[in-house]
């Protein structure tokens, strides 16, 4: 009878044990999906976070795979041997959305092709130093923003009708500006 006893106290004491250790993994399998469910909550807001602030501040880099095949076609039709490096959503002066793709080729200037959204061509950019300018716009530069300081460079800007404009980026304080010229130093647009 003594030896059925402590079979049957074993035989409890290992059922208790086992609903025990069951419990406790039942309970640590509850917590992980608990601390899961709140990962995923935390992470679905930060991407809602992050989402917002994408909205707001949009990214400007463009995947070069993704550019419209009018640009490709653009680019390898009239600029043969150039390679484009990248492009980039850049509002234009006049607030128009552009992309801006730059091109390089050895041995050659590089350049920025600037295009509408849907794909169409507007102008070539190209670095130039600001004794460049034609004088009419180094005159208005000196009359007109005197209080103002140029950046090193400027740009000569080739348009699709193959006419010419000079873009110069300013300076004041702490305010930049960019002014888009006609050779004539007429001032197409100021944007601050």
């Amino acid at each position: 009878m003594k030896t059925t006893n402590v079979y049957t106290v074993f035989a409890a004491v290992g059922l208790l044990t086992f609903q025990a250790c069951k419990q406790s993994k039942e309970n640590e399998q509850h917590e992980m999906t608990e601390q899961t469910s709140e990962q995923q909550s935390s992470d679905e807001a930060l991407s809602v976070k992050q989402g917002a602030e994408a909205a707001e501040y949009p990214s400007e880099n463009i995947n070069l795979d993704t550019l419209p095949a009018s640009i490709q076609e653009f680019i390898s039709t009239n600029y043969p041997g150039y390679k484009m490096i990248s492009a980039v959503k850049d509002p234009l002066c006049s607030g128009l959305e552009a992309i801006d793709v730059t091109v390089e080729k050895p041995d050659s200037p590089s350049f920025s092709l600037i295009f509408k959204i849907d794909g169409q061509f507007l102008q070539q950019e190209s670095d130039i130093s600001l004794s460049e300018l034609p004088k009419a716009v180094s005159n208005q530069l000196t009359a007109r923003f005197k209080d103002s300081t140029p950046d090193q460079n400027a740009e000569k800007l080739i348009l699709a009708d193959q006419s010419i404009n000079y873009q110069v980026d300013l300076t004041k304080g702490q305010q930049k500006k960019e002014v888009v010229f006609k050779e004539d130093g007429t001032v197409v647009c100021s944007e601050e």
